[in-house]
């Protein structure tokens, strides 16, 4: 089964993403937005639409809130999305204890990988070579490994490289990489349910098989998933919500061994709209869209809340 009715508790495009896969499904959809979001675009995507209090980020990180207005609307399923409350414990927790199912892993897969020594002596445990201290060894590279898995079973999904980073954010992912099977054995470890990335440092010249080390995990999904979509035509986001309705990997279909070869690559590009000071300090920048043209053409993929004369901010 998949929810019958959904909340997404985001905004922008990951919100429109995620309203547009349950549309797909059939299922109806209810969007939440700030007092300063009523013109944003992913209201205009969703079969309802219901108002926050607050304004800004906070209130979309409002987990009581967020359940009141599931609850009244009747929905059954949440989908935290990405940033706010997409990796938080307390708001996997609270969402079972209201009777409503989250959409991704179990609270206690957040609360592990969220602690650093806990998921390093995961790592150890399973074999699994991590970096010994905070400085990043040079000559390296940041690779993700796309994890799903149902409870019971899991497979991965290979690889993005999410090297360039600006304020620990990638602004330019690829897929596919360097295969890693580190990834499957830390997931099958936790039984992992849900979307999970798990990265990795490559060092290269490293001159042994152990050229890589376990950095760290991030449970749900992630803003780069859109790479490995595009290079295997699967909709990650559908799988979440057939996950979160208790259908198994193998009802869900392929499995690891029909799942095709990635094809050919997929560079995914992030534009924010920001501003840097000048001592160097980047932030979030404000103001009207006066235009907005997309790019076209074969093989190009936007996902996108922006739109002419939208307003633009933090």
């Amino acid at each position: 089964m998949i929810p019958k009715k959904l909340l997404v508790a985001t905004r922008g495009e990951i919100a429109i993403r995620i309203l547009r896969a349950a549309s797909e499904l059939g299922v109806p959809t209810v969007a939440i937005f700030s007092e300063d979001d009523s013109l944003s675009l992913h209201i205009r995507k969703a079969d309802q639409a219901i108002p926050l209090n607050g304004v800004g980020a906070a209130a979309y990180a409002d987990i009581e809130q967020i359940l009141s207005i599931a609850k009244a609307a009747g929905c059954d399923a949440i989908h935290p999305g990405c940033g706010f409350r997409s990796e938080s414990a307390q708001f996997a927790r609270r969402c079972g204890d209201a009777g409503i199912t989250f959409v991704g892993p179990r609270a206690e897969i957040f609360d592990l990988f969220s602690d650093e020594q806990q998921a390093r002596v995961l790592a150890e445990r399973c074999g699994v070579p991590i970096v010994h201290d905070a400085s990043t060894p040079p000559r390296s590279r940041r690779i993700e490994v796309q994890i799903v898995g149902d409870g019971a079973s899991v497979c991965h999904l290979f690889e993005r490289e999410t090297s360039i980073q600006l304020v620990d954010q990638a602004i330019v992912a690829v897929a596919p990489c360097p295969s890693l099977d580190a990834a499957m054995r830390l997931a099958k470890e936790v039984s992992l349910d849900g979307l999970a990335t798990f990265e990795f440092l490559i060092i290269e010249n490293a001159g042994d098989d152990d050229g890589f080390a376990f950095v760290n995990a991030k449970p749900g999904l992630q803003p780069e998933h859109p790479v490995t979509e595009e290079i295997l035509s699967i909709d990650l986001v559908k799988t979440e919500l057939k996950l979160a309705g208790k259908t198994s990997l193998q009802e869900i279909g392929p499995g690891q061994n029909e799942i095709a070869k990635p094809r050919g690559f997929a560079i995914q590009l992030r534009i924010n709209a920001e501003s840097i000071d000048a001592n160097g300090t980047i932030k979030p920048a404000t103001g009207t869209l006066t235009a907005f043209e997309m790019p076209s053409g074969p093989g190009i993929r936007v996902d996108t809340s922006a739109y002419a004369k939208a307003h633009a901010h933090s």
